[in-house]
């Protein structure tokens, strides 16, 4: 075995990073966050973590956008792993410096079989925005639960599973102007309608990822090139151009920030990425960043569910 790509998950990647180092194996992180790898970098030279997540600048852009918007406090729900712990974490830190105040959470399990009581805590508290940060399965069953109690507060943004095309196919007009993390669009690039269309191709469109998809492509696009760039199969060689190279890819112009001075691990910068978060709006998930990558403005407050 040459090479790793990562588990998926924040929790199996945290685990995997350091066994993959230990054997000096590059490892490509694909879907998962690596807030708690952060620190560890330094001495992780041949881990490189591809995704966006909550501090990675996710939350810093959501806070941003919402600040801008008006929004004035947040209720947020968040699952009992480090995934959860994360979100939770970095979105009250950029909150709090947002000027937007957190006026409840609420934590739950992995194997939640109700939301009704979270969400009508939420109402209670009356709060400009939902934070929902969970896995698809719990994200699906506050979707359909928020409906159902018709709860819609002024901004709605929900974690892993919002960012899929099958998402907007369970609940259609319902999740107009709801936020996800991501975030990519067929207005990207070229390359990136192009990968869209491999995709339904080959998976189906309900299986388009408008968070990681065009990321995870575009690292093995870098990844290849650095392999052929470097003439050899060992680690240690590839991991060095990899460390101090740029190459072109679908997503752009693609290169790495490494800890301790290109010695360590590495971070995709944010120039690399094409959005950090998007907003289903008429059926397409918008990047709404700050900046000349957004492809449209942000709508808030959110419109109430369509009438059934």
């Amino acid at each position: 075995m040459d090479f790793l790509f990562g588990p998926t998950g924040t929790t199996p990647l945290f685990a995997a990073a350091p066994i993959a180092n230990k054997y000096k194996k590059i490892i490509i992180c694909g879907e998962g966050g690596a807030t708690t790898l952060e620190s560890k970098l330094v001495d992780l030279p041949y881990v490189f973590s591809v995704l966006n997540y909550s501090n990675h600048f996710q939350m810093p852009v959501f806070a941003e956008i919402m600040e801008a918007a008006g929004a004035k406090t947040a209720y947020i729900a968040y699952i009992e792993n480090l995934h959860g712990a994360e979100y939770n974490l970095t979105a009250q830190t950029e909150f709090t410096l947002h000027n937007i105040e957190v006026v409840g959470t609420s934590s739950y399990p992995v194997t939640i079989a109700d939301m009704e009581p979270i969400i009508k805590d939420a109402m209670a508290s009356n709060a400009d925005i939902f934070c929902m940060f969970g896995y698809p399965p719990n994200n699906i069953l506050f979707m359909g639960t928020a409906i159902a109690l018709n709860y819609s507060p002024k901004a709605l943004i929900i974690g892993p599973g919002a960012n899929f095309e099958f998402f907007s196919g369970i609940f259609g007009p319902n999740l107009e102007d709801v936020f996800g993390e991501g975030a990519w669009n067929r207005q990207t690039s070229p390359a990136a309608n192009e990968l869209a269309d491999k995709i339904i191709a080959a998976k189906g469109l309900e299986n388009l990822d408008w968070w990681g998809a065009l990321v995870y492509y575009s690292s093995l696009q870098f990844f290849q090139q650095a392999i052929e760039k470097a003439g050899t199969l060992d680690s240690t060689k590839i991991r060095d151009v990899m460390s101090t190279s740029k190459f072109e890819t679908a997503l752009g112009l693609m290169w790495w920030d490494c800890a301790a001075g290109g010695k360590g691990g590495g971070l995709l910068p944010q120039a690399c990425y094409a959005g950090q978060i998007g907003q289903w709006q008429n059926g397409i998930f918008q990047i709404v960043d700050p900046g000349d990558k957004r492809t449209a403005n942000p709508v808030y407050p959110k419109p109430p569910y369509p009438t059934p």
